[in-house]
């Protein structure tokens, strides 16, 4: 799953894409989010077991005009609908019993392809 958060403070950090979101905490519309590039192992010494290390944490704030910015750059190029990738359908909720269960996309009405604006409208020419 594409997560378009991470992708806008991924640019704004100018971070590598294995840079990846460990916490973060919404304020109304926007993100504060911290990440790191995944953790590594580093030998712990003499008996030779290794620790994961947990990298420095780097912080910004990512607004949803950013994120909005991200999805608008990911439609144009891969023609893809930014609210299911792609996939045409969306998760609905969760049962214990028989796990996720999905709905169409109403961004994209299903089609898995990126929408104009004007087109989702009804009677605009």
């Amino acid at each position: 799953m594409m997560n378009f958060i991470e992708i806008a403070a991924r640019g704004k950090l100018k971070q590598v894409p294995e840079w990846s979101i460990y916490r973060w905490e919404r304020i109304n519309n926007d993100f504060i989010v911290e990440g790191a590039v995944d953790g590594f192992f580093e030998a712990t010494g003499g008996n030779g077991d290794s620790v994961l290390s947990k990298p420095p944490l780097e912080k910004c704030v990512v607004t949803k005009q950013e994120v909005d910015k991200e999805k608008i750059k990911f439609e144009k190029k891969s023609g893809l609908c930014s609210e299911c990738i792609g996939q045409g359908q969306v998760l609905a909720g969760w049962d214990n019993k028989i796990g996720n269960t999905y709905k169409a996309c109403l961004k994209c009405c299903g089609t898995g392809f990126a929408v104009k604006e004007k087109d989702k409208t009804m009677g605009e020419k």
